[in-house]
């Protein structure tokens, strides 16, 4: 059976058996859809709908992961024109007790956090998640480009100086 996932949503970790799965069924509120829109600056958040399941995959590992699919509104970076968005987030999380002391780190692994007072932030994380993933510089289709800039024909290189003095 399924949870309601809200936005301050935590579960406890050490409550998830091994081997277990939590389900959550994601469909946001009207009021918490408008506290996502303030939060992240949107005109309008009209639909987050989708599953999420959590599941302790090691000890004292925990992984969180799911599809959502959104649909915003936000204004426009040059003429402040609503844009309507709608993408599909596929999260993937994973929660600790602790970091190991690691040297390396790779950019495409996948995000991992420390758990919060024993408690996993479902609700915090994919809130998280509609914030980075929602397009960072939303543009109209009928803006037009406001300029090309100029291509000054003056040598403008790292080592234009030291040409000069050569000659």
């Amino acid at each position: 059976m399924a949870q309601s996932i809200k936005l301050d949503t935590a579960v406890p970790a050490y409550a998830i058996a091994r081997g277990g799965l939590v389900h959550f069924d994601i469909c946001l509120k009207e009021a918490e859809r408008r506290q996502l829109s303030e939060r992240f600056a949107f005109i309008k958040l009209k639909d987050v709908i989708g599953k999420l399941a959590l599941a302790q995959i090691a000890d004292g590992c925990w992984e969180l992961r799911g599809k959502i699919n959104v649909a915003i509104t936000q204004a426009c970076v040059v003429s402040g024109q609503p844009v309507e968005s709608a993408f599909v987030i596929e999260l993937e999380e994973r929660f600790v007790d602790s970091f190991s002391d690691q040297t390396e780190i790779d950019a495409m692994e996948v995000d991992v956090d420390l758990l919060v007072n024993g408690e996993i932030p479902v609700g915090e994380c994919l809130c998280q998640w509609i914030g980075v993933c929602a397009p960072a510089w939303p543009r109209a289709e009928n803006v037009p480009v406001l300029g090309v800039p100029e291509v000054d024909n003056t040598e403008n290189h790292p080592f234009a100086r030291l040409s000069e003095l050569k000659k």
